[in-house]
């Protein structure tokens, strides 16, 4: 071992001091340094005192490091320029700053979600609840969150559909949720004439993902023909406490 005195005027060798003063000039926790240490030889004091320079500690702990997945480096600032040595920490924290902001951000759209799974246990279909508002197509009729509870069950009102999966689309949903529409048509008189009257009920809407759009009539072709085009989702409300279907709605 080297023999090293505390006031030696030799200014070409590095600077040491004990493991806990290495620890706290290296800002990192003294069972990290005293890793690093195993891994360099130390100076001796003329008192005997084993003392480290924090910059072969330093450069041990990142061999350490890397040596470890998954580890931390060892931060140092040993050979930084006075400048840089002041910005490291304001550089630092601008980077927690940004992965917080990012971070946030992520879990903001996450918990702005339209809906959220409550059950995904039955093999048809998947249970959810509605979180925010949504507007069905372009009528006025809209999906708010619900504000009760149900008589009719999840499995109930898929039946009452009728619903079931495309053969190659996704799984579908069946949403519980509050149906509004200011201008539901009922039908009323002899004629059945469809009167528009402000509608609010609590429904569970079975939504079966990826039906193909059908268009028809006289203007399709000579012959009537069906026109497919993109597969969109269809709706279909059903009153959860009587188990009334309300319409379907299909639109992308």
């Amino acid at each position: 071992m080297r023999t090293w005195e505390q006031d030696d005027p030799d200014l070409s060798r590095p600077i040491a001091a004990p493991l806990d003063r290495c620890a706290e000039l290296l800002g990192v926790e003294l069972a990290t340094v005293r890793k690093a240490a195993l891994n360099v030889e130390p100076y001796v004091r003329a008192d005997g005192t084993n003392v480290w320079s924090p910059e072969y500690a330093t450069r041990a702990g990142d061999c350490v490091a890397a040596r470890a997945p998954g580890s931390l480096r060892v931060p140092h600032t040993t050979g930084m320029s006075p400048v840089v040595r002041a910005a490291r920490p304001v550089v630092l924290a601008w980077m927690v700053a940004v992965v917080a902001l990012v971070g946030g951000a992520a879990s903001w759209r996450a918990a702005s979600a339209t809906t959220r799974v409550l059950d995904r246990g039955d093999v048809r279909f998947d249970v959810l609840v509605q979180r925010r508002t949504e507007r069905l197509d372009n009528s006025d009729a809209e999906l708010e969150p619900p504000g009760g509870q149900p008589r009719l069950s999840a499995a109930q009102a898929w039946s009452i559909a009728r619903a079931h999966r495309q053969p190659q689309g996704r799984k579908p949903s069946v949403r519980l949720a509050t149906f509004v529409d200011p201008d539901f048509g009922v039908p009323t008189g002899p004629g059945r004439r469809l009167v528009p009257v402000a509608k609010r009920a609590l429904v569970w809407v079975v939504v079966v993902p990826d039906v193909p759009l059908v268009d028809f009539g006289p203007g399709v072709g000579q012959e009537d023909r069906l026109a497919r085009h993109d597969a969109c989702p269809i709706y279909t409300p059903v009153d959860a406490m009587t188990g009334q279907p309300f319409g379907t709605w299909h639109y992308c």
